[in-house]
């Protein structure tokens, strides 16, 4: 029996810096597992994922976003799609403001030479909303801010996920959302998975595997306020 969290406590005056693990069956949780699994999810080759990014205001302005919504909006249909995987935490019971750096670690275990990870952060509203809070994309040939950097396929990888400063208030009962996927044409021209040319919308099936439990997780800088 897999153990639901029904919320995460808030609390007047409490800053800190909430780390929440991945865990199965779509949990994003507070609580640490003693063991890691793997999880593994399949990009299809049928239709390349193309989700809005550049959350900033100024978004719209983007080439990208000719004829398509804001980045705050639109991304509701993005959580059913079967070629990216979801992890979504516990109800916030308090107004709660995420002020600071976002950073998502992820354990990987990379079929291919190369590969991408598109990283989405979402607040879940008790109104079945996603709204776009941050985004980010990181290759597994040049992470953690090593440009030179390669990897064998199959071979375990620590990535360091930086997503940049927020501020961000949520609203009581939303819950965080982490979307993970593996491409994002044409926002993310770079093809990044396979040695193609970079400008080229590349269709190929590839298969992404994860370490969940206790070293995949999300860094998040909360700031609490008076319910």
């Amino acid at each position: 029996m897999v153990e639901i969290e029904k919320s995460i406590r808030t609390e007047v005056n409490y800053n800190k810096i909430l780390k929440l693990y991945l865990q199965d069956h779509g949990r994003l949780s507070i609580m640490k597992s003693k063991k890691n699994e793997q999880i593994k999810f399949t990009r299809s080759s049928l239709k390349n994922i193309n989700w809005p990014t550049k959350e900033d205001v100024f978004a719209w302005i983007s080439p990208e976003f000719i004829d398509k919504p804001h980045g705050f909006v639109n991304t509701n249909i993005y959580s059913k799609r079967r070629d990216m995987i979801a992890f979504r935490s516990a109800y916030f019971n308090g107004r709660t403001k995420v002020i600071g750096k976002l950073k998502l670690y992820l354990a990987i275990l990379p079929i291919k030479e190369n590969t991408t990870f598109l990283v989405k952060i979402c607040e879940y509203t008790k109104d079945s909303d996603y709204i776009n809070i941050k985004d980010g994309i990181v290759s597994v040939s040049a992470c953690n801010d090593n440009s030179t950097q390669t990897h064998s396929a199959r071979e375990k990888v620590e990535l360091n996920i930086s997503l940049g400063n927020v501020a961000w208030q949520m609203k009581k009962g939303s819950r965080l959302v982490v979307l993970i996927a593996a491409s994002n044409f044409l926002a993310n021209t770079v093809q990044l998975r396979y040695k193609d040319k970079f400008s080229e919308s590349i269709k190929k099936t590839s298969e992404q595997m994860i370490y969940i439990g206790k070293e995949s997780y999300l860094e998040v800088p909360l700031s609490y306020d008076e319910v």
